[in-house]
């Protein structure tokens, strides 16, 4: 059912007098006729008296309400000013020094060209106020008012256009401005101090301060901040200029750019100052401006006042002689209005009020229905609404709380995504920094050094198990406390009463979240800034390898997702350093594998030059073995051939002997590429002898696995011990050539039995 349907069926059920059935047409119809008549009787008396004061009324309005237009303008403009200049001074760092400029400077540059013209014009209004009554004020007061009314909005739009420059001194160009300066020279400072350099942390640590208070002045402009910086700037330049560390011209380097840091930076102050005694001059002007624009309104409200009064004066007669019948007429239309006002606004005012009530927010609050005519079903219908209205407003409540909630965990959500994928990018870099590295202590600084800097840590450090197992032993570290302990040789104990052993120990990592509320925590004194820490364990292949500690100079620093995240670089790290120590040992075990086997071979082919056959000598008459029998006899004639080129014979690193060649002519000089040549042939006559002499020990020990063989055949052949021994003893006489052969059987002296 519809609202118009119920407001209907609601109003049939009440009871309603006669004036509550009448249409509210014909009641409009009958007061206005009334009111009509009565209006007419009045209009006839007074109608001659109106005719000759309307013109008296007319001219003494037109000045003032001029006035008042023209100083309503002044006022207008004079706000949109103002919010022009709150605006630039809000947004110009925000939106950029040129799009503020021409959003807010140009429209305020309008708003006081406005302003001018306005001031104009009440200027040559001063000979009218002159000739009016204004009480108090005068003529001169007048001009002399708007002449300083001038002056300040002068004053006003000139503070302004030297604020908006001081602004764009400040920090409009990125190179030129005071804050991109100073800031420029930091950076250099900052390269020169972090980059390469050592021993120097004492001037990195006052760096760093001076940083952090250059950061939060540039944010608040607070004068505190400035003291800070230049209390900071001549420790800064004392550290600099007595250090040992630095070399003269990075030294000059740093001090030059400390000078243009420092220069740049007073430049800022003083002008920050400016900026804000600009501020107080702008808020004078245009308080100023304000009171002498309000000044100049009251000045036309009087005038109107007063030209009013005196028009009155002059129709006193038309009064005096209307006042019975006006009086007499207004009283019977008072009584009238009266009744009528009551049965005709009451309704409306009551539902006015429950209109403003619901408004409000009172949705259980209902409109009273007391007539059937257009009112009354507009009340009856607004009840409806109102019943509807209180319905949706609670489903709209409640989606909106719904809503807020989801809102605000998608945001907590988000805000851990994103910390999460941070985390996890920096540990993909570090893991793949530490992937290129292969010597361990270099990896293990490396660790160190990119966990403190992606995380902000101020200690970690790398415990590696020594060989005994028992004890862990301090590796690497990037804090000042923690090279001192490794030049200490700091060891601990592997077991449950220390921090880092029980972890080792367990393979569970531990957190403190503040160091100063657990009263098991041991401080160590090389690391006093510790308020929260961290170990976990250095897992690879199932076995703990040591433990990485973390810790922070600020307390509750590791929440539940930075143990995983840290958990997850610790494996990175254990894999890291398992692998450079499986390298290692590859290496190892391949150098001593490489020289085993040189070993062999040395050993197979000395061997072979033990052998009556040592080489070959091939000539243009033929060629010829080359025995040791012979070498003897006729002696080496190496030594006589004096253009006889020697390239050795290499075999896997081991030379096994040499290629000689002697020339047909004498004084013969061989080329590069015959050279190349011979060594290529070198080569590849190494690779044919190895292959012939693995051949042949290959044959030699084929034949001789053959020979054992057949004898153990023969050997089996047979069950009886006695036949077994005799054919083992013919086989091995057969074989090896051998005259005898014995098999002598071995006596044991049992114990004798008890």
């Amino acid at each position: 059912m519809s609202i118009t349907e119920a407001s209907d069926n609601s109003l049939q059920n009440k009871h309603i007098g006669f004036w509550g059935r009448i249409p509210l047409a014909r009641k409009l119809l009958a007061v206005f006729g009334m009111v009509f008549i009565f209006t007419l009787i009045i209009a006839a008396v007074t109608l001659n008296g109106l005719g000759r004061t309307q013109t008296a009324y007319e001219n003494a309005l037109t000045q003032g309400i001029y006035i008042r237009k023209l100083s309503d303008q002044l006022e207008k403009s004079l706000l949109q000013a103002r919010e022009a200049e709150v605006n630039f001074l809000r947004y110009w760092r925000e939106q950029g020094f040129d799009t503020a400029y021409k959003n807010y400077v140009i429209p305020h540059h309008q708003d006081i060209a406005d302003m001018r013209a306005d001031l104009d014009q009440l200027s040559r209004l001063g000979p009218v106020v002159g000739t009016l009554s204004t009480g108090n004020i005068t003529r001169v007061q007048y001009e002399a008012d708007v002449a300083s009314l001038t002056q300040n909005v002068d004053a006003y739009d000139s503070i302004f256009g030297a604020l908006v420059e001081a602004h764009r001194k400040k920090g409009f160009d990125d190179s030129t401005d005071y804050e991109s300066q100073f800031r420029i020279a930091a950076q250099n400072m900052d390269a020169g101090l972090f980059y390469g350099q050592a021993g120097i942390e004492q001037l990195k640590i006052t760096f760093l301060r001076l940083r952090i208070s250059e950061k939060n002045y540039v944010t608040t402009a607070s004068p505190a901040y400035a003291v800070e910086i230049t209390t900071f700037i001549p420790l800064l330049e004392e550290g600099i200029k007595t250090t040992e560390n630095l070399n003269p011209t990075a030294k000059t380097d740093l001090l030059n750019q400390l000078h243009i840091y420092k220069t740049s930076f007073d430049a800022l102050v003083a002008l920050d100052q400016q900026i804000a005694n600009y501020n107080k001059d702008l808020l004078k002007s245009s308080t100023t401006v304000e009171d002498l624009t309000t000044k100049i309104n009251t000045l036309g409200e009087r005038l109107a006042t007063q030209n009013v009064e005196a028009a009155r004066a002059n129709s006193a007669q038309t009064y005096t002689i209307s006042i019975l019948t006006v009086f007499t007429v207004l009283a019977i239309s008072l009584l009238l209005a009266v009744t009528l006002s009551q049965q005709l606004t009451g309704p409306i005012i009551a539902l006015t009020n429950t209109a403003r009530e619901i408004s409000a927010g009172k949705f259980e609050i209902q409109a009273q229905v007391n007539s059937t005519d257009e009112i009354g079903i507009l009340a009856e219908t607004f009840n409806g609404m109102t019943s509807q209205l209180r319905d949706a407003f609670q489903n709209l409540d409640r989606r909106a709380y719904e809503l807020e909630q989801r809102t605000n965990e998608l945001e907590v959500t988000n805000q851990q995504s994103q910390k999460r994928a941070q985390e996890l990018q920096t540990i993909a870099e570090i893991a793949r920094y530490i992937s290129t590295e292969k010597d361990l202590d270099k990896l293990l600084s490396l660790v160190t050094r990119s966990v403190s800097e992606r995380f902000g840590f101020y200690h970690v450090g790398i415990f590696l198990l020594d060989n005994t197992g028992k004890f862990a032993v301090l590796r690497a570290s990037n804090s000042l406390g923690g090279q001192e302990m490794i030049r200490q040789k700091y060891t601990l104990e592997v077991s449950k009463t220390d921090f880092v052993g029980s972890v080792i120990l367990t393979g569970n990592p531990r957190v403190v979240l503040d160091t100063s509320a657990d009263t098991v925590y041991a401080l160590n004194p090389d690391l006093p800034e510790t308020h929260s820490e961290i170990t976990l364990p250095l897992t690879a292949r199932g076995t703990t390898i040591g433990a990485i500690d973390v810790q922070s100079n600020i307390s509750n620093a590791f929440t539940d997702i930075d143990v995983s995240v840290l958990s997850l670089l610790a494996d990175q790290i254990a894999i890291a350093i398992d692998n450079v120590r499986l390298l290692d040992e590859t290496q190892n075990s391949l150098v001593e594998s490489q020289s085993l086997f040189r070993e062999y071979i040395a050993d197979a082919w000395k061997t072979k030059s033990n052998s009556e056959i040592l080489g070959y000598r091939q000539s243009l008459t033929g060629g010829q073995l080359i025995t040791g029998k012979a070498i003897k006899e006729n002696g080496n004639h190496q030594d006589d051939e004096k253009d006889m080129l020697a390239i050795p014979i290499h075999l896997r690193d081991q030379v096994i002997g040499t290629l000689n060649i002697s020339p047909n002519n004498k004084d013969r000089t061989w080329s590069a590429d015959e050279i190349d040549i011979i060594k290529a042939v070198a080569e590849r006559l190494a690779l044919a002898l190895d292959n012939a002499r693995l051949f042949e020990e290959t044959s030699t020990r084929a034949s001789r696995e053959r020979l054992v063989s057949d004898i153990t055949t023969k050997i089996r052949s047979s069950n009886d011990p006695q036949e077994m021994i005799k054919t083992a003893a013919e086989e091995l006489k057969r074989a090896l050539g051998a005259t005898r052969v014995e098999v002598v059987p071995k006596t044991n002296n049992l114990p004798p039995e008890n």
